[in-house]
């Protein structure tokens, strides 16, 4: 994976996205309940839309991964992490619980075009003898990160609101969109 900057730069961003990830998950229960004051409905819906949002970005994802080149993967990745992040802040700050609905589906449509864009692009470029070691090393990256930032954010929601773990978690979405944009302006992540 060293050897291939592509390689490195999905796990860095997998990382990235796990670092909020993780709370990101915990949180849908702490907003239905505690912030919205929606109970168990309010949980389902929250879940329900980021739902929706995953299959309207798995669907936008393909269409985009069949229209672009590289370096269209690679701007299409920055500007779904930036809208992954930011629709994510916005959801933790919003009042409007249909406000909030709508920014969780913008921010898991910015997910799941990443998720199927990088994983066309691993399916892509990693050849076959190592393509189980290379996506088994991604998603233990991945979730070990998610954990820690699970364990994280349930200690934090003991002493600050779900609405400031909820920026957090966003900001760390964002600042991944960031990241990635870097590595591709200056030239680190050439096509395989």
């Amino acid at each position: 994976m060293r050897s291939v900057p592509l390689m490195m730069g999905i796990a860095m961003i997998s990382v990235g996205w796990a670092l909020g990830g993780g709370a990101a998950q915990i949180l849908f229960a702490l907003f239905g309940e505690q912030v919205f004051h929606r109970g168990a409905a309010g949980i389902g819906s929250i879940w329900g839309f980021a739902g929706i949002g995953l299959l309207l970005g798995g669907a936008t994802g393909h269409i985009v991964g069949r229209r672009v080149d590289f370096s269209g993967y690679k701007r299409a990745v920055t500007i779904s992490y930036i809208v992954h992040g930011v629709t994510y802040m916005l959801f933790s700050q919003v009042e409007s619980y249909t406000a909030a609905l709508a920014c969780m589906m913008f921010s898991r449509v910015g997910m799941a075009v990443t998720s199927v864009l990088n994983n066309s692009q691993l399916l892509r470029h990693t050849p076959d003898q190592f393509r189980g070691r290379v996506f088994a090393t991604m998603e233990s990256l991945r979730w070990s990160v998610m954990i820690v930032s699970m364990a994280a954010a349930g200690i934090a929601s003991q002493y600050v609101s779900p609405r400031t773990i909820g920026l957090v978690a966003g900001a760390f979405g964002s600042l991944t969109a960031l990241a990635w944009a870097w590595c591709d302006w200056t030239g680190r992540l050439p096509e395989p």
